[in-house]
């Protein structure tokens, strides 16, 4: 077994066996490493991709670490040269390659910028949409008198956002023709008549922006790169040359290519501006800082199964990624449509989904139809545009926080189910202030939505507070059964349950909805913990297995058993 090292200070022709003579390299670290063998990567930025040239095996994986006590960062940016050139005004050019089409991005000094568009971005959350609103529109065509129009064709080519009609997702396209305050394009995909942008029944309007011209170049923090001549244009933040800035441009998809490698431990190792992919098993990430992971101008965006390849995504079994933090991606945080026994534990997972696609913090996705569970437990989840997690394949989903979801899209939950779930579970969870920010108007935002075709699910010892539409639980037809809902606990909802499309069946008992304050401990601390003398006390019935370990003479109502060990959600701590 050997150890090797790899420092900023070193060279590819050492032998990499020492501290004295590391590697300047991970990558050259990787392709000689054989089981048993550690990398130690000492600190600063690398900018290559992680490739093992072998798996380990299960006495004696391949290890890199981040030495002892410094951080590293794997990045998939590229530094600028400080060549600019004006322009115009506060706009400067350089002439670089940028070869990501779609996927390119720009950071300066470390910030995400925002591709020239118009209306101008204006809010700092990255998920708001800032959008116009659109006058009237059709399924090909967008109408806006307060669009500008300097000529006609003036936007052919660009990109359109728009949330629309039924609003369960945001869908972008090619404009294909322009002029006289209107835009045509096609909505790609099948489901273009759900997301009209001249459908307004159901009460609230309908919003867009258009992006990916040089002329909508006009405001700090935007750029546009005309690949025709290689030239990036920038409008820096607070203005003025972008040379005496650090400007890095996405230059790299992966920054750990896994693929089809087994018994790999990534330990204190940080990513950004690139993504992950493991396809092998028995593969963990330990304690890694992950940051913008997708980056997407929304072109060709639409409702969309099988999932879009796109977050860090897993396809192989027992693999582990645990005590981490991951945030932002303009699609999924993590999907995983493959494998078994996968599990993501006691990880911050937010900012996801900025696009307001059909993507997740957490997407499972059912596409090889091999039904493996995943292992979801002990996260925090928050701030995503659509649901948090969105099951399609199997999963136990217990132990979690959630929260500050469906940003862009108003029509979904915080934990969103369909398919045959084969029994999956949703317990001891705890999901609350959820209102949908992009309208005024109520929209189906639920806290846990089993839709039409989920059956074999159960959702037990949750507790699910302010909610801001809809209800607590939406229960969609048609399901072929095994649905439950047992000792779940609500408060400040607008309704416990709602059911469209039918009345499907679904068995709930044990719920304890929306009751006066006095029978919690505390809600304005938010502790919903029985409070003595609570007439939920006792007064459950007896459900096995969910009411297993009741005390007293019956089992309570709603989340808690009163006497009983508080159960905990969200990250416990992270060392």
């Amino acid at each position: 077994m050997m150890n090797y090292y790899v420092s900023l200070n070193g060279s590819d022709s050492n032998d990499g066996a020492s501290v004295q003579s590391p590697f300047r390299t991970i990558g050259q670290a990787a392709s000689l490493v054989e089981p048993g063998d550690t990398v130690y990567i000492r600190g600063g930025t690398y900018r290559e991709t992680i490739t093992p040239a072998n798996g380990g095996t299960a006495d004696r994986p391949i290890k890199f670490r981040a030495y002892e006590g410094e951080d590293v960062l794997i990045s998939g940016l590229d530094v600028l040269p400080t060549d600019w050139t004006r322009y115009s005004e506060e706009i400067y050019y350089t002439d670089c390659k940028m070869n990501l089409e779609d996927q390119n991005a720009v950071f300066v000094d470390g910030e995400s910028m925002v591709y020239a568009r118009w209306p101008n971005k204006t809010g700092s959350s990255p998920m708001t949409n800032d959008g116009a609103e659109v006058d009237d529109g059709t399924l090909t065509s967008i109408t806006d008198a307060d669009m500008p129009n300097p000529f006609p064709g003036f936007y052919d080519g660009a990109v359109v956002w728009c949330i629309a009609g039924a609003k369960w997702k945001a869908w972008g396209t090619t404009i294909e023709s322009s002029g006289n305050g209107t835009i045509r394009f096609a909505i790609p995909g099948d489901m273009g008549d759900y997301h009209n942008p001249g459908d307004t029944t159901r009460g609230d309007r309908n919003y867009y922006y258009i992006a990916g011209k040089l002329e909508l170049l006009d405001a700090e923090k935007e750029w546009f790169y005309d690949s025709n001549i290689s030239r990036l244009y920038l409008y820096a933040p607070g203005g003025g040359n972008p040379a005496f800035r650090t400007v890095e441009i996405k230059a790299r998809v992966l920054a750990i290519d896994l693929t089809g490698k087994s018994y790999i431990h990534i330990q204190g190792i940080h990513i950004k501006g690139a993504s992950m992919i493991i396809t092998g098993d028995h593969n963990l990430v330990d304690g890694m800082t992950a940051s913008h992971l997708f980056s997407h101008n929304a072109r060709g965006m639409y409702h969309t199964h099988p999932a879009t390849a796109n977050g860090i995504r897993i396809t192989g079994s027992h693999n582990t990624v645990q005590n981490g933090d991951f945030g932002y991606s303009d699609g999924n945080i993590f999907l995983i449509d493959a494998g078994a026994d996968n599990v993501i534990t006691n990880n911050y997972i937010h900012d996801g989904d900025l696009n307001g696609c059909y993507d997740a913090l957490i997407r499972l996705e059912d596409n090889s139809d091999d039904h493996g569970f995943t292992t979801i437990t002990y996260n925090t989840l928050y701030n995503t545009g659509r649901s948090a997690v969105h099951f399609i394949r199997p999963a136990r989903f217990e132990h979690n926080e959630v929260y500050g979801t469906n940003i862009v899209g108003d029509d979904g939950s915080a934990i969103y189910m369909g398919s045959d779930l084969l029994h999956s579970t949703v317990a001891y969870n705890i999901v609350h202030d959820i209102y949908w920010q992009s309208g005024s108007r109520a929209g189906v935002v639920s806290g846990i939505y089993m839709d039409g075709g989920a059956h074999n699910a159960i959702a037990h010892h949750n507790v699910v507070y302010n909610i801001g539409q809809d209800a607590a639980f939406r229960m969609n037809a048609p399901t072929e059964g095994g649905r439950h809902l047992y000792n779940n606990t609500t408060y400040n909802t607008p309704e416990p349950f709602v059911t469209t499309w039918g009345e499907p069946e679904f068995a709930e008992d044990n719920n304890l909805h929306n009751p006066d304050a006095s029978n919690f401990v505390n809600v304005e601390e938010r502790d919903f913990r029985l409070a003595p003398g609570s007439g939920a006390i006792d007064a459950g019935n007896v459900h096995s297995p969910w009411t297993d370990g009741f005390t007293g003479n019956a089992p309570d109502k709603g989340a808690y058993e009163y006497g009983g060990e508080p159960w905990k959600a969200g990250v416990q701590a992270i060392e």
